[in-house]
């Protein structure tokens, strides 16, 4: 049952709003037709339907105009239909509209708890930033990118040099706060078709799609520079180790690309620490 639901979940994610709202009003028209035509049967559960795929897909505005557009179309299905006392008439309607609005709601909050898991789900709960597993679905998308159009890709790996100083000797306060410094940072240097990640401890992952090793040398220095000023100014005696590689050619999984990064960052960890290495994948002839 789980897996059908998702399954519909991730289906409704992938209808645009409009086209959600459209698909709603039709339902709703058709319904209200159908409806009228059947007579002593309620169709609400129908109506409701409609209601849910707007609500999920749709907005709470559009949602609203949907169950207003159901109430009408129930409402004026039943007036056709004859009753023993005019007042069952209002009654029926009244529960009716009631039922299709609290379902409004129901559904709206059910899919903003939804989305806050899904948000949840892909992001670092301390800085905000893309977690492992949503980095590696970016990275996977980018480098199928990167196979079929042959645009270069480059990957960024940063270790912090110093961090654990920071925590003994100020507390994990302190370095919470440091952490969430770099990640401000890192969203503010970088331009908006850029990804960045904590991959987890001290260490992040950018990726910085169709760019070149000129371009990646220009903003990763950019952001060495911000995450250095900013270090500066809070008297944390905290640096940046960071393994660069721009990926020309895909011959292997999003893993052990991010691999070829890592292990830069690396050879710069041992190398004597604060410094970056630039290359490229597969090394120019």
């Amino acid at each position: 049952m789980g897996s059908y639901a998702g399954r519909l979940f991730s289906l409704l994610d992938r209808v645009t709003p409009w086209r959600a709202f459209l698909l709603s009003c039709v339902m709703v028209v058709g319904i209200a037709l159908l409806d009228y035509l059947t007579g002593e049967y309620s169709l609400v559960p129908l109506y409701l339907l409609a209601i849910f795929v707007s609500a999920w897909s749709a907005g709470a505005a559009a949602t609203l105009a949907i169950w207003f557009m159901s109430a009408c179309g129930s409402m004026f299905a039943d007036s056709f239909q004859p009753v023993s006392y005019p007042a069952v008439h209002y009654w029926n309607s009244a529960t009716e509209v009631l039922v299709m609005l609290l379902f409004v709601f129901l559904i709206l909050e059910v899919r903003r708890l939804y989305n806050a898991e899904q948000l949840l789900a892909r992001s670092d709960p301390l800085t905000g930033l893309q977690n492992r597993r949503s980095f590696f679905e970016q990275l996977r998308h980018e480098t199928e990118v990167t196979r079929r159009y042959r645009r270069p890709l480059t990957l960024v790996y940063c270790d912090l040099d110093r961090f654990k100083q920071v925590n003994d000797s100020l507390g994990h306060e302190a370095g919470d706060r440091l952490l969430l410094a770099v990640a401000a940072t890192l969203r503010k240097g970088l331009r908006a078709t850029d990804y960045q990640a904590r991959l987890g401890g001290d260490e992040f992952a950018l990726l910085l799609p169709e760019t070149g090793p000129e371009a990646a040398r220009e903003v990763v220095e950019k952001v060495r520079r911000d995450l250095m000023e900013t270090m500066r100014r809070h008297g944390w005696p905290v640096t940046f180790s960071m393994g660069v590689v721009t990926i020309h050619a895909v011959d292997r999984p999003p893993e052990g690309l991010l691999g070829v990064a890592d292990a830069l960052m690396y050879r710069v960890k041992t190398g004597g620490k604060n410094a970056v290495i630039y290359e490229e994948y597969p090394s120019p002839c």
